[in-house]
C-alpha cells in the first residue's frame, strides 16, 4: 500500500470532520470540542480542547473553521455532550482536565453514551 500525502491525509481529516457534525447535529449535539495534542504547531495550539458550537446562540463561540487546521494536522473535532445539571463551562473545564492528561476519545469518555441516549429523548428521538 502506497504511503498517503499530507494533501490525501488532510482531506480524508476534511471529510470525516463534517461527518462528526452532520452525524452529531442528528442527535441533536451541536457543540464540539477540539482534540489536545502533544507538541502542537503554532496554527494548530489556540484551538486545542477549545468547544465550539454550530447554533447561532450559544455560550461557545461560533465553529468557523474546523480541522485540519494546517497540513498534516493531528487535531479532530469531538462531540461535546454536557451532563445533566452541569453548565457547559463547568463540564468544558473537566474535558480540558481529562484532555491534558490524555487524548479525548468520545467513546471513551466516562457518561458518553447515556449523554448521547438522553439528547436522543430531550430531541424526541
Amino acid at each position: 500500500m502506497a504511503k498517503r500525502s499530507n494533501q490525501e491525509r488532510d482531506e480524508e481529516r476534511s471529510k470525516s470532520t463534517l461527518d462528526t457534525i452532520t452525524r452529531s447535529k442528528e442527535f441533536g449535539i451541536t457543540e464540539f470540542q477540539v482534540s489536545i495534542h502533544d507538541n502542537p504547531c503554532s496554527i494548530c495550539a489556540p484551538y486545542q480542547g477549545k468547544v465550539f458550537s454550530v447554533r447561532e446562540v450559544s455560550e461557545f463561540p461560533p465553529l468557523t473553521k474546523r480541522p485540519p487546521f494546517c497540513a498534516g494536522c493531528r487535531l479532530i473535532l469531538l462531540p461535546y455532550v454536557r451532563r445533566p445539571g452541569q453548565k457547559g463551562k463547568e463540564i468544558h473545564a473537566a474535558l480540558v482536565k481529562l484532555s491534558n492528561q490524555a487524548s479525548p476519545i468520545a467513546n471513551s469518555l466516562p457518561g458518553f453514551h447515556e449523554a448521547v441516549a438522553e439528547t436522543r429523548a430531550e430531541a424526541g428521538q
